[in-house]
């Protein structure tokens, strides 16, 4: 069933008439038999598909995962998220797909916003729920849920993330290395998206550390594109591809005591 976004509504909301669904559509990391059940049949059942592109007229990496999927009768409305990590120039552009996705929603046109791997994880589609949520609250939601890249590449690399009292963090790289570092010290293991930025440095931090031979390189996982180094300092010197992580275990770790139990001291 979906559900009522919950957020403030600043004044500008759409006129209310009959009200489509909006639906956030998590697909995975790019193989298509690890598309959901759900996200399939939201898919299948949806004439209006929205998917981001980095510039108009580019490639959109989500339509190309469930490409064998759309049909002439479905429309695909591509909304422009450029590369860049400034909010101030991201913003109008936020606002922009926002506003066109609320458009075709206050027409009673459900709108199917195809997301790489999880809505909700680092998601494009975080930034068209908050402006729907803003411009129309009534709005339906529906948010399916999607396999992330790095869940995808622990079972390709046969690394489990974690196991009985074992930290997990998971950040983008580009945080910085001193940030890195002191994350790899606090988790057992520690997932590192975006690395394309900062990948050198990145290397020498783990060798420093000791860490190069519990570290994994993967890009675009399960796609046939598909790349996997164990040996993560034979890619100094090169750039990697913007879908790429790592994921980095520290087996060392000095652990905190736990609670056991119901964690009743």
């Amino acid at each position: 069933m979906p559900m009522q976004p919950h957020a403030p509504n600043d004044g500008e909301s759409l006129p209310p008439t009959s009200i489509g669904t909006l639906y956030g559509v998590g697909l995975g990391p790019g193989a298509l038999d690890l598309l959901t059940m759900r996200a399939f049949r939201v898919i299948s059942a949806t004439r209006l598909l929205a998917v981001p592109v980095k510039a108009v007229g580019a490639d959109s990496f989500a339509r190309s995962i469930v490409a064998d999927l759309i049909t002439d009768q479905q429309e695909v409305l591509e909304l422009t998220f450029p590369m860049r990590s400034d909010p101030e120039v991201l913003r109008p552009h936020w606002e922009k797909a926002g506003r066109a996705v609320a458009e075709r929603l206050a027409g009673g046109e459900s709108v199917a916003f195809l997301c790489e791997g999880d809505p909700f994880t680092f998601g494009t589609f975080i930034y068209v729920f908050r402006e729907v949520c803003r411009l129309l609250p009534q709005a339906p939601v529906e948010v399916i849920p999607g396999i992330s890249a790095y869940h995808a590449a622990a079972a390709r690399t046969l690394m489990p993330l974690a196991a009985g009292d074992d930290r997990v963090a998971i950040l983008p790289a580009t945080y910085g290395v001193e940030i890195v570092g002191e994350m790899l010290e606090r988790f057992d293991t520690v997932v590192l998206l975006k690395v394309k930025p900062v990948m050198d440095q990145l290397i020498d931090l783990l060798e420093e550390r000791g860490l190069a031979k519990h570290a994994v390189f993967v890009n675009k996982v399960g796609t046939d594109q598909e790349q996997v180094v164990a040996d993560i300092t034979t890619l100094k010197g090169h750039t990697p591809d913007y879908l790429s992580l790592v994921l980095a275990r520290n087996p060392e770790r000095l652990k905190e005591p736990v609670l056991r139990g119901c964690r009743k001291k």
